[in-house]
């Protein structure tokens, strides 16, 4: 899988504390299957490309195909 085909270039997660972890999206890709859909479901992924905030359920749909 090549990051060209997604329109997101980083994914932050933020944790329920508060805290921000921000993520390439080769390194979100890596994470682990179950890891990232509890995060994908607990809504808390953001999907950025460069410093603008992409709409969730683009970024996921992309992820699908």
């Amino acid at each position: 899988m090549t990051a060209d085909r997604y329109p997101f270039d980083r994914v932050v997660i933020l944790a329920g504390t508060g805290a921000q972890k921000a993520y390439s999206t080769e390194e979100f890709l890596a994470l682990p299957l179950a890891q990232r859909i509890q995060h994908i479901l607990a809504r808390e992924v953001e999907f950025f490309q460069g410093y603008t905030r992409l709409e969730r359920a683009e970024a996921l749909k992309s992820l699908r195909r």
